[in-house]
C-alpha cells in the first residue's frame, strides 16, 4: 500500500542506536558451570528462568523459555515473580507475547530481543528498538559482511552449538530407555546421530523439553578482528553441555585468540 512505502522511506531514515562498548555475555544452562573465570571475563551473565529462580546470585539475568502453553503460565508468573525478587537488570525475550507482562512486572529490567526472532534487516532492528529493547541477537544465519550492514546494537553468537529444534516429547528416553536416559539426562551426554554421521547433542530443559543444539560450535576467538570490524556490540557464549573445565578452556581461547581444535561453524 502507500503508506506502507511511505513507512519504509521514513524508516530508511533513521538510524538505530548503538551501544557504547562491547560486551562479552554468557549464557549458561547451569549455575554449575560458572567458573570464577566466567565471573571475571563476561559482563552479563545469563541463566534460563527456572535456573535463575534458584540461582540468581550467580547471575545478572535471564532468559525466557522458549515456549510456554496456556496451562503453563501460571507456573511462569510463579516464577517471575520470584526473579522480581531478585532485581535481574537484564532479561532475554523471545517472543513477542513476553515483552507486556515483562514490561509490568519489572519496569527497570534491560530486555534483549533474542536469535529466534530472526533480525536479518536494519528494518526489524529498527522495529525492536521502537519497542524499548536495549539490543538484539542478529539472526545466526547472517553472514559477517551482513552482520556489518545491521544497524543499531547489534549482537551476535560468537561462541557455542546453536538450538535448532525444540522438542515437546523427551527424546532422550526414546534414544536410552527411562532408566539409562535420567541417568544420560542428568550427566548432559544426550547425544544423537544422523545419516551422515553428524551428532547432535541434546539438554533437558524446562518442562522436560529437549532442546537439540548444532553439530557443530560457533567459534571466533581467533577472528575477533573480524567482529570488530563488523561492529559487534555484545558476544554471546552459549554454554550448553559444557563442563566448568571446558568453560574456562573457551574462556582462555578466546582471551588469547587461540585458534580452534577441530571442526567447528564459523560466522
Amino acid at each position: 500500500t502507500a503508506n506502507g512505502y511511505e513507512d519504509c522511506r521514513e524508516i530508511s531514515q533513521e538510524k538505530c542506536k548503538s551501544l557504547p562498548e562491547k560486551r562479552n555475555v554468557g549464557r549458561f544452562y547451569s549455575s554449575r558451570q560458572i567458573t570464577p573465570s566466567a565471573r571475571e571475563f563476561f559482563d552479563i551473565i545469563l541463566l534460563p528462568l527456572d535456573k535463575y529462580c534458584d540461582a540468581s546470585e550467580n547471575a545478572d539475568g535471564f532468559w525466557m523459555p522458549e515456549v510456554t502453553l496456556d496451562s503453563e503460565q501460571a507456573e511462569v508468573n510463579g516464577m517471575l515473580a520470584k526473579a522480581v525478587q531478585n532485581s535481574p537488570e537484564y532479561v532475554i525475550i523471545s517472543n513477542l507475547g513476553q515483552i507486556e507482562p515483562l514490561r509490568r512486572i519489572l519496569p527497570d529490567a534491560k530486555l534483549i530481543a533474542d536469535f529466534r526472532f530472526n533480525i536479518g534487516n536494519r528494518y526489524s532492528a529498527l522495529f525492536f528498538e521502537e519497542l524499548g529493547f536495549e539490543s538484539y541477537v542478529a539472526s545466526p544465519e547472517l553472514s559477517l559482511p551482513q552482520l556489518r550492514d545491521l544497524d543499531g546494537a547489534k549482537s551476535a553468537i560468537v561462541y557455542g552449538r546453536i538450538p535448532l529444534m525444540l522438542l515437546e516429547k523427551c527424546v532422550i528416553k526414546e534414544l536410552y530407555g527411562e532408566t539409562r536416559g535420567c541417568e544420560i539426562c542428568f550427566e548432559n551426554s544426550a547425544k544423537m546421530t544422523d545419516r551422515r554421521g553428524f551428532v547432535f547433542l541434546i539438554r533437558r530443559t524446562w518442562e522436560h523439553r529437549n532442546i537439540v543444539f548444532n553439530s557443530l560450535p560457533t567459534y571466533m576467538a581467533d577472528r575477533q578482528g573480524e567482529l570488530d570490524a563488523a561492529g559487534i556490540a555484545d558476544r554471546h557464549f552459549i554454554f550448553a553441555t559444557e563442563a566448568p573445565d571446558e568453560v574456562d578452556k573457551i574462556i582462555y581461547a578466546y582471551k588469547n585468540s587461540l585458534s580452534s581444535v577441530g571442526e567447528v561453524r564459523r560466522i
